[in-house]
C-alpha cells in the first residue's frame, strides 16, 4: 500500500466503508416487502381491453359485396342482413351529421 498515494487510500477506505454500511444497515431486505411499492401487475394497463378488441376483430367476418352467397346458411344470411342494416344505419346517421355540419358552415358563411 505504500506505492498509494495517502487521499487515494482514504478514498478508498471510505469507500469499502460506505459498502459494508450499505449491505447491512442501509439497503433493504429482499425478503422484507416494502409497504409504499406499488403492487405488481403481470400485464401492462390496458393489454385486457386490447386484447378483447383483438379476439373480436378476429372473430368478426368480413362481409365482401358480390360475394357468393350459395354456400351460406340461413343463419348466417340473416346475420348478413342484420350486420348490413347497421352499417346502413351507421352510414346514413354519419352522412346526415355531414350534411348538417356543412348546411351550418354554409349559414354561416353565406354560401350556398
Amino acid at each position: 500500500m505504500s506505492q498509494i498515494s495517502r487521499p487515494f487510500q482514504i478514498l478508498l477506505g471510505a469507500v469499502v466503508v460506505f459498502a459494508v454500511v450499505w449491505f447491512l444497515v442501509i439497503k433493504k431486505s429482499d425478503d422484507e416487502p416494502v409497504a409504499d411499492a406499488p403492487a405488481l401487475t403481470t400485464q401492462a394497463p390496458g393489454v385486457k381491453g386490447l386484447t378483447t378488441a383483438v379476439d373480436k376483430a378476429k372473430a368478426a367476418k368480413t362481409i365482401v359485396v358480390g360475394e357468393d352467397l350459395s354456400n351460406l346458411s340461413i343463419a348466417e344470411l340473416d346475420a348478413r342482413v342484420a350486420a348490413l342494416n347497421a352499417e346502413i344505419e351507421r352510414i346514413e346517421a354519419t352522412a346526415s351529421s355531414k350534411r348538417r355540419h356543412s348546411a351550418a358552415a354554409a349559414e354561416l358563411f353565406g354560401k350556398n
